[in-house]
């Protein structure tokens, strides 16, 4: 049911925001098998955040918030909503603000974390 132009409006800011806070977290790895370990631990966890398989609306206010801090959590709770429920760019636009402010907040961390290891070498 999604038109192309939904999707793609969907899908930039959801792999900025992966990828800058995969950035600005690899800061606190030094090898590349940890985040899978911690991947594997939190993948239920987050299926439940995402507010596909539970409603958001029963979930504490601590955990709602952690909703909006991990990028995946609003881009599968849009995507839903526009392919399988036909919404349009309106609809999802709280997941979409979501999506682009953490697009900001963690591309500046990102900058700040290789700063941080370009001056220290």
């Amino acid at each position: 049911h999604a038109s192309w132009g939904a999707l793609a409006a969907l899908l930039i800011p959801y792999i900025l925001g992966t990828s800058f806070l995969g950035l600005a977290l690899s800061r606190w790895y030094t090898d590349a098998e940890a985040p899978i370990l911690f991947i594997a631990f939190f993948s239920i966890g987050l299926i439940f955040l995402s507010g596909v398989s539970y409603p958001l609306e029963l979930i504490p206010w601590y955990w709602r918030a952690v909703h909006y801090i991990i990028p995946a959590a609003p881009a599968v709770l849009a995507y839903v909503q526009t392919s399988g429920m036909g919404a349009t760019l309106y609809d999802i636009c709280p997941q979409l603000l979501a999506l682009w402010g953490q697009v900001v907040v963690y591309f500046v961390l990102a900058v700040w974390t290789y700063r941080g290891k370009l001056f220290r070498v």
